[in-house]
């Protein structure tokens, strides 16, 4: 890749690990005072509050510290999946529709970035596939493909 780039995705990595680091934060001090409002504070620790409570301080502490962010696999599918289906949805209605486009590349776009993050990377086994409707929207989106084209005889 060439420098341009290079730069542009170190910013961007930088400019995602504060904004994770601000929405986790916020997250967390939304659980603590839920817990509070609610009198479960004292009680919390040994339940699933508290589970999510150390978790949330466990990724707040890597992204303080500078280590990379890594998105954890419970976000990275369900994120990649849904993406996959905007962006055979927005397949289709470009089809059809020219103004579609532009949305369609900035969802292609967007799956480039998350890649880059480590969003659907290589090292997964296999790439998630979203559910049986984008594989069904996908080959009724082939199939309409297929009659798009149609051939005539041409008489001389």
């Amino acid at each position: 890749m060439s420098g341009e780039v290079e730069e542009g995705l170190r910013r961007a990595r930088d400019h995602l690990g504060r904004a994770a680091l601000e929405a986790l934060e916020a997250a967390r001090a939304l659980l603590d005072a839920s817990l509070r409002a609610s009198g479960l504070y004292s009680v919390a620790p040994d339940g699933l509050a508290g589970e999510i409570g150390r978790s949330l301080d466990a990724l707040i502490s890597t992204l303080r510290e500078g280590r990379s962010f890594v998105v954890p696999a419970g976000l990275a599918r369900p994120l990649a999946e849904a993406l996959e289906v905007e962006i055979a949805r927005w397949e289709r209605r470009s089809q059809t529709d020219s103004d579609a486009r532009p949305v369609l590349r900035a969802f292609l776009g967007m799956r480039e970035l998350l890649w880059e993050f480590g969003v659907g990377s290589p090292s997964e086994p296999e790439r998630p596939r979203a559910s049986k409707a984008r594989d069904k929207a996908a080959t009724s989106s082939r199939e309409s493909a297929k009659t798009r084209v149609q051939r005539f005889d041409i008489e001389t």
